[in-house]
């Protein structure tokens, strides 16, 4: 351990005892060290039961950090038995493009970091049968671009978390078999190759992240909870996914797939125990296909942006059982969105949801508790939709504030139920130039200011409730030319 660590101009043949045990950072900073080395077999076979049995049985031999920050190092190490510990055994050695023997077939506990940074490396490896922690293994290895796997074809280890992170030009197929695939290929621009994941995985966080060329199909199985980051800026990806367990955290899982446009309700959005998807599928400008979401009675769930600026999406959206802690602007930009909305049985924040839509068909809304739909389909150019918004709960209130203020081909129905408690109607038709339907206002409203602010063409019938016939009704008409005097504006 240590023996020549720091010793900055040695570079002279080096021969390993038989029986040596510990060579964790023999030669660290060894900046100009260039030699080959046999390690040896650390504990010989006993010959009880299989090598595995041999190897719990004995001490495994310490290469951690044995050639770390070994800058010029390029020469064949071969790895004898029974080594369990190579965690960064050759972090850092930047010009290393030399074959690296590993002799263990059977069993290795820690391969961390082992060729981190290795940024010239691009040598085939054979690993051990299982890897107890295969994190970071070939994390920043900029040239890898070959075949890695055990004597079975695959990889099969506890842990793979980034094991093949910033690995740019790594492209081959893999078998893994692991609990935990954390951004195991994030960074891998130029993958696109077949994955295909064996058993449950803790953690599919980030696991494909701006793998910018990957277009192929995957699935995952989930034991775990987050599917975050997942395919995030996969640019190509335009293959099927199954994402399948109790998914809680989808933040940015497809964000920016442009090319993206698979079923994504049955094969994605199936889990009822989804509480974040935030970005999901933000700028997904391909995505085509129906949005069913029916939530277990989730409270606090966030989908802030979740389908902002996919401006190819023109299909029917459901959405039922939920209270949204965040769904603002979560269809925000969807400019091709014509079809019919179902909201049921939602409450929480949801401002700026379809804004800048252009929905034609019905929209229907049932309120489980407080709503804040403020600016909810505001500046939608050509929104033209029959609207009808009902409380499930006497006690919900219901903020429509500029909910449909600069969408001036509004000329529709809009029904709002009086079984709110209480319901905030500011400047919510303001701007609607073209707007000409009799309308309702609920007799639990307490603010109405600016309601039909330069609805120029409104000269249909305004209900109010009698609570207003007292000149606290602000500007609610202005540049309207609805009036008492013309009957066009009623009390009741």
């Amino acid at each position: 351990s240590n023996m020549f660590k720091g010793c900055y101009e040695f570079n002279q043949p080096i021969s390993l005892p038989v029986n040596v045990i510990n060579m964790s950072r023999m030669f660290m900073d060894c900046h100009k060290f260039n030699q080959s080395i046999d390690i040896p077999n650390n504990t010989p076979y006993t010959g009880i039961g299989s090598p595995l049995y041999d190897y719990y049985h004995s001490s495994g031999g310490d290469c951690c950090e044995m050639f770390h920050n070994c800058y010029n190092f390029n020469s064949t190490v071969n790895i004898g038995r029974n080594i369990s510990n190579c965690g960064g055994m050759f972090a850092n050695c930047y010009n290393l493009n030399s074959p690296i023997l590993i002799n263990n077939d059977y069993y290795m506990d820690n391969c961390l970091a082992m060729f981190a940074n290795c940024y010239s490396f691009n040598q085939p490896i054979t690993l051990p049968h299982y890897i107890l922690n295969a994190d970071g293994m070939f994390a920043n290895c900029t040239s890898l671009n070959m075949a890695v796997n055990n004597s079975s074809g695959g990889i099969s280890a506890a842990k793979c978390n980034s094991m093949f992170v910033g690995c740019t030009n790594f492209n081959q197929s893999l078998v893994v078999t692991s609990y935990n695939y954390t951004s195991m290929f994030a960074g891998c621009t130029k993958l696109n190759s077949p994955i295909t994941f064996r058993g449950s995985t803790y953690n599919g966080y980030a696991i494909f992240h701006n793998c910018l060329s990957f277009n192929q199909s995957v699935a995952v199985s989930l034991s775990g909870l987050d599917v975050s980051y997942i395919f995030c800026n996969c640019y190509n990806l335009n293959s099927s996914v199954s994402i399948t367990g109790s998914v809680r955290n989808m933040n940015s899982a497809f964000a920016n797939c442009e090319n993206f446009n698979y079923p994504v309700s049955d094969t994605i959005l199936s889990s009822t125990s989804i509480y974040d998807m935030t970005n999901a599928f933000r700028r997904c400008l391909s995505l085509n296909q129906p949005i069913g979401i029916s939530f277990n009675n989730q409270t606090y769930v966030s989908a802030f942006q979740a389908f902002q600026y996919c401006t190819a999406l023109n299909q029917p959206i459901s959405i039922s059982n939920v209270t949204f802690s965040n769904a603002n602007s979560m269809f925000y930009g969807c400019s091709s969105l014509t079809s019919k909305i179902n909201l049921n049985n939602i409450g929480g924040n949801v401002l700026q949801m379809f804004r800048g839509t252009n929905i034609v068909g019905d929209i229907n809304i049932s309120v489980r508790s407080t709503l804040n739909a403020a600016e909810m389909f505001s500046k939608s150019t050509n929104l033209n939709a029959d609207v009808r918004i009902s409380s499930l709960n006497s006690n919900s209130y219901l903020i429509f504030n500029s909910a449909f203020a600069n969408c001036p081909n509004l000329d529709s129905n809009v029904v709002i139920d009086n079984n709110f408690q209480r319901v905030l109607l500011r400047a919510t038709f303001s701007n609607c130039v073209n707007f000409n339907h009799p309308f309702t206002v609920p007799s639990n409203c307490t603010a109405v200011t600016s309601l039909f602010y330069n609805c120029r063409n409104m000269t249909s019938t305004v209900s109010l409730p009698e609570k207003f016939n007292n000149g606290t009704t602000g500007n609610f008409w202005r540049n309207c030319p609805v009036s008492v005097e013309n009957g066009t504006l009623i009390f009741y």
